[in-house]
């Protein structure tokens, strides 16, 4: 974990990764269900470290205003849209509970899953846990 970039540099790799996630997992790219069930208990890692980060900028943001940091491009008082983001970001981490219940709900099943094993030419079986 490289803690010397910048917070928006960090969001901005996360949301390619995420973007190369959505190349890569589509049907034929997985080997084995095993193979779901492994991204999908990441995804519901990321989805569950998701609300502090949203929570910590809705503080950002609030310190900004506390400061009297903020000006509007309009020149308008920013509390009202401090106020705002506050109740977005909110409505943002009840939506993340929901997508970490779900992604409970669907991890749960997919962690018995696992794939049929085949033969390689001379009979021995081949697959994630062949000769397990």
């Amino acid at each position: 974990m490289d803690l010397n970039r910048e917070a928006s540099a960090i969001a901005e790799s996360a949301s390619e990764e995420i973007r190369a996630l959505n190349h890569r997992s589509l049907p034929g790219h997985f080997k084995q269900p095993a193979d779901v069930y492994a991204v999908a208990e990441s995804l519901a890692t990321l989805i569950a470290r998701m609300p502090q980060a949203l929570h910590q900028l809705g503080r950002a943001v609030q310190d900004f205003q506390d400061r009297q940091a903020i000006r509007m491009d309009d020149g308008s008082d920013p509390a009202e849209r401090v106020a705002c983001v506050a109740v977005a970001l909110a409505d943002a981490v009840r939506g993340l509970e929901a997508a970490q219940a779900a992604m409970r709900r669907a991890n749960s099943p997919l962690a018995g899953m696992g794939g049929y094993f085949t033969a390689d030419e001379d009979g021995d079986e081949v697959g994630e846990d062949a000769g397990v």
